[in-house]
């Protein structure tokens, strides 16, 4: 083979190569950012005096027991969590639920453990405690904890705002006619927030929509295939969120999937599943924490795109300088 031919041969290589690795990644869509990890929470119907955390894993949905668990009294579930993304501190949400919504606290909650600390109740500026508050999520750009609650002392409507966890009281943003919130997520890439709802009716509908920050009002997406119960944005803007299926034997199995809000179609991953076993629970909030690997420089570094940066840098400079030699003796 001619020298000419055997450089142009490594430059089709190397160029092809790099194509595939920038087609190829990121390796699995499901895939979390290095570092980072889901934890979700199990309320069993809310049958039980203590709810469970998980270790989820985004590939499967597969559940690893983490030890820890929220403290209930019988007929509570926890409605939302949500933490810091450095250390897995934050938040959960307990909702009572006797007969239609019951009254809502808010606790200390640790992802790494599952376990919560004292709840006290979310009250409004007049300190009369709030029903049915559910979906938990800390927005980024002020540190707040947003949720929506049933609003008792204006009837049958939702108040959306931010809560404060170390008094329990609800800052009203908003409020609106019958509408029942089950999760907000807020993308760290973009800043936009989002927010899910459910109807109950005869023929059950879901919701996304989209909450202006700038003027903390609503606007609707789309109708959701699924209810979602629980969502969270990794650090590269995937949005993981828990939802279920309701099978012909009057079942509820939760399950994980990727949604895109923007387009409300899903993406299954799988059934949530504990010991070898479908998990039967219908409402499973998640959160999504964790930082990369400390370099030894002693900045956060993501591996794998550190990686696939040399990998791409080394196939671009081969393919430049076999570029190069051919037009050189040609």
């Amino acid at each position: 083979m001619s020298r000419s031919r055997t450089l142009a041969t490594t430059a089709a290589v190397a160029s092809i190569t790099l194509a595939g690795l920038l087609v190829a990644s990121p390796a699995s869509a499901a895939a979390l950012p290095d570092g980072q990890r889901i934890t979700v929470v199990s309320n069993y119907y809310g049958n039980v005096n203590a709810a469970p955390s998980y270790d989820a894993n985004p590939a499967d949905a597969v559940l690893t027991a983490l030890g820890g668990a929220v403290g209930l009294t019988e007929g509570e579930f926890v409605s939302g969590i949500d933490v810091n993304v450095a250390d897995g501190l934050g938040y959960a949400i307990i909702t009572s639920r006797p007969d239609g919504w019951g009254e809502s606290w808010i606790a200390p909650y640790n992802a790494a453990t599952g376990v919560a600390g004292t709840a006290i109740p979310i009250v409004d500026d007049e300190d009369n405690q709030y029903n049915g508050c559910l979906g938990l999520d800390l927005y980024a750009a002020d540190g707040r904890y947003y949720t929506a609650c049933f609003d008792n002392a204006s009837g049958n409507t939702s108040a959306f705002g931010w809560v404060d966890p170390t008094t329990g009281e609800l800052t009203e943003l908003n409020e609106f006619a019958g509408y029942e919130f089950t999760e907000f997520a807020s993308d760290p890439v973009t800043g936009r927030m989002f927010a899910f709802r459910f109807i109950n009716g005869d023929a059950d509908t879901y919701e996304v929509y989209e909450v202006l920050t700038n003027t903390w009002s609503f606007t609707p997406i789309d109708d959701l295939a699924k209810p979602v119960w629980g969502a969270d944005f990794d650090r590269d803007g995937k949005l993981f969120v828990s939802t279920y299926l309701h099978d012909n034997a009057d079942a509820d199995y939760g399950e994980l999937d990727l949604l895109n809000p923007l387009t409300a179609a899903f993406t299954v991953i799988d059934f949530y599943t504990a010991n070898d076993s479908a998990l039967e629970d219908d409402q499973l909030p998640l959160t999504i924490w964790g930082q990369p690997a400390l370099a030894a420089t002693g900045g956060l570094v993501d591996a794998v795109p550190l990686g696939l940066g040399a990998a791409l840098l080394l196939l671009a400079g081969a393919a430049f300088v076999a570029t190069r030699r051919i037009q050189r003796e040609n």
